[in-house]
């Protein structure tokens, strides 16, 4: 019996180096989703898993092409490409020399410039409004990774900026970032509440409380659905799209960004071609030891802390679909 060609793929793990994330696809015209990625030398149809396509997070030279996971792994024990350190390099904090750091200096990673032109607020689809951004702010609407980075950062792409705010894309994971909404509790970022329709009990009376939340119709400052309240203040923030499609907008889905998305982001470069990054963010997860707090994801050098649900000093920036 032969086996169709895509189930034998999901039968072996494997997907598409060069051509649609869904494998269907293996021209970058053909794929209209933006899903589009390629491994340097693959031609259409090529095969691979993720080490065919991820680059190496070993730290590197800014100036220093990236190379895969895979090239990596096949390094021998005594060689690795040029530009690249078996040891860290310390650098200087005080010239600042490049260094393998976490790029918050901006001495080993460039960060984006900040878009000059209005683009993207208007177009029907994702597709549009990048492309839009890319003709009015070609040098401000594209961040590279392989050329601005130290590691194995992603491309990051302009969706929209409408004087003020600016959302991203991430092209390695196809999910849209928001500006900084501003700050607030967990329980209204996340929409978490005891009472309206997903109500649930809370231990330590953070979000089954009204000075934390309102308990008859939640707020929920991402994520939009039927007994919650999604306040307008902040459609600005994420571009002007919401779930309702309109003749200007795509339908989008918002929500708070997990522990897991932060980390994938911080894989990818977030600090550094995103807006309004010098803050703590709410994370959707909370703390395994002690529901009292959970997980924040700082803007200034990439790591995880947490803190009390209740606190409303901490920031917001929701993900998107």
């Amino acid at each position: 019996m032969r086996i169709p060609t895509l189930l034998l793929q999901a039968l072996l793990g494997l997907v598409f180096v060069t051509g649609c994330g869904r494998g269907v696809c293996v021209t970058q015209a053909g794929c209209p989703d933006g899903s589009w990625s390629s491994v340097p030398g693959a031609v259409g149809g090529v095969l691979g898993s993720f080490v065919d396509f991820m680059a190496s997070t070993l730290h590197r030279d800014k100036a220093t092409a990236q190379v895969t996971l895979k090239a990596e792994l096949q390094q021998g024990a005594t060689a690795l490409p040029a530009g690249y350190r078996k040891f860290p390099r310390i650098g200087n904090d005080i010239l600042p020399t490049a260094g393998d750091d976490d790029g918050y200096i901006g001495g080993s990673v460039t960060y984006a410039l900040r878009p000059a032109t209005p683009c993207g607020t208007n177009q029907s689809t994702v597709a549009d409004r990048i492309a839009h951004c890319a003709a009015q702010n070609p040098t401000r609407s594209t961040w590279d990774g392989s050329a601005n980075g130290n590691s194995g950062q992603g491309v990051w792409k302009l969706v929209t900026y409408n004087g003020a705010h600016e959302v991203w894309r991430d092209e390695r994971t196809n999910l849209l970032w928001s500006d900084n909404l501003g700050t607030t509790n967990w329980c209204r970022a996340s929409g978490a509440s005891g009472g309206g329709p997903f109500g649930q009990v809370d231990q330590y009376n953070y979000c089954d409380n009204v000075t934390y939340q309102n308990q008859v119709t939640p707020e929920s400052w991402c994520t939009e659905d039927p007994g919650v309240s999604t306040p307008g203040t902040y459609d600005s923030m994420k571009g002007g799209m919401r779930f309702a499609a309109t003749g200007t907008s795509p339908t989008f889905v918002w929500r708070l960004p997990t522990k897991w998305d932060y980390h994938q982001a911080e894989i990818d470069g977030i600090r550094f071609p995103l807006p309004n990054m010098s803050a703590a963010f709410w994370s959707a997860s909370v703390y395994s030891l002690s529901r009292f707090n959970a997980w924040l994801f700082d803007g200034y050098y990439g790591f995880f802390y947490g803190d009390g649900r209740g606190v409303g000093g901490h920031s917001v920036r929701c993900v998107g679909r």
